[in-house]
């Protein structure tokens, strides 16, 4: 199916950063910097409860996807992650809230939006003060496979035993790594 018969994209934005009551609140407010892991749980910046009863922003649901749509981090990379908490964007990202009546399961979406992300990096474009964006247009005719609801989460649950294997072993690795360069300095320094 293509992507905008399963979802709706709603844009974040900015509160006016001269009004102190609107930042410094508990709500987090996530932008392309706070997106590097595959579930966001908080951010850099909060902003508080009153933007919400004074400015277009909303506030999205837990389990809401997460991409980055304009920034420099595109010429490489198109950072996707899930909600793990209510939370709020800004304008650099997009939200792709589930259209009514859709059951996705969002570790799935994500995942599958992954699995397309050479296909996706190459249709970044340029905006004229040159930096990276990715249209709207682009994203709704991505099209990823749509299996029932409960095929969905089978997946799902498979996709984050896989996550959270490659996290021991990349633990590991830095461990070892660590423990390598402690031993080339002791070397060095003649204590080995």
């Amino acid at each position: 199916m293509a992507l905008s018969e399963i979802v709706r994209f709603t844009s974040g934005g900015t509160p006016s950063k001269a009004n102190a009551a609107f930042w410094n609140g508990n709500v987090p407010w996530f932008s392309a910097k706070d997106v590097k892991k595959p579930r966001l749980t908080d951010s850099a910046d909060h902003i508080s409860e009153a933007v919400f009863a004074s400015t277009p922003l909303r506030k999205l649901p837990e389990n809401t996807v997460v991409l980055v749509v304009r920034g420099m981090i595109l010429a490489h990379t198109v950072p996707i992650a899930v909600l793990g908490v209510e939370a709020a964007i800004n304008q650099d990202l997009k939200a792709l809230l589930p259209r009514e009546g859709i059951d996705v399961d969002p570790t799935f979406l994500a995942a599958m939006l992954r699995a397309q992300h050479g296909t996706i990096l190459s249709q970044v474009s340029t905006a004229g003060h040159g930096t990276k964006k990715l249209d709207s247009r682009v994203l709704e005719g991505i099209r990823i496979p749509f299996p029932a609801p409960q095929e969905q989460r089978r997946l799902a649950k498979v996709l984050d035993l896989a996550a959270r294997q490659r996290a021991v072993v990349e633990s590991m690795l830095e461990l070892q790594d660590e423990l390598i360069g402690s031993l080339q300095a002791r070397a060095f320094r003649g204590e080995l």
